[in-house]
């Protein structure tokens, strides 16, 4: 005997019947190989996406504080426009512009989704022109020399000591 079960329709003819239809779906076992391949390629593919796609690459930077020097200038030695958000290095990029820019008192740079990067500077403010020969450079307060931040060009000494170790040898 058939083990479906079997409903009978009266249609006024004896030898019709309609039989209920069934639906075999196929059954799935996956073990955890497929699963973990489905998963490590999903994931291959949101960072290739991540990395590659326009939406999160930096179209400029925003720079706050600077009164000297140009967004132009600052946004070039950081070198970030164009690359993925991803990719920037907020403390090497800071340590790239003060570096290059030794009249930037202090620098701090922050990256923000989907593509922004701003960059707060301190200039340092000049007091002293201090001319020796035929060259010249800015003095700040803390005895820093600051290249001749009014006239372009960017010859002249390089402070390479922190704050407070020019304090001190002003204060010796």
């Amino acid at each position: 005997m058939d083990n479906r079960r079997r409903f009978n329709v009266a249609l006024g003819l004896p030898e019709i019947h309609l039989h209920k239809p069934t639906f075999n779906l196929p059954s799935f076992r996956s073990g955890w190989r497929p699963v973990s391949l489905i998963t490590a390629l999903v994931i291959g593919v949101a960072i290739y996406l991540v990395l590659t796609l326009p939406y999160f690459h930096i179209p400029s930077v925003t720079v706050l504080g600077n009164d000297r020097l140009t967004r132009e200038e600052l946004s070039a030695a950081m070198g970030v426009v164009g690359q993925s958000v991803f990719m920037v290095q907020p403390e090497e990029a800071a340590a790239r512009l003060s570096m290059n820019y030794p009249e930037l008192a202090s620098v701090q740079v922050s990256v923000y989704l989907p593509n922004h990067v701003y960059v707060t500077v301190s200039e340092r403010e000049p007091v002293i022109f201090w001319q020796q020969g035929e060259g010249y450079t800015w003095i700040d307060a803390f005895g820093c020399g600051i290249p001749s931040a009014w006239s372009g060009y960017w010859a002249g000494v390089r402070c390479q000591c922190d704050q407070s170790t020019c304090w001190n040898f002003i204060h010796r």
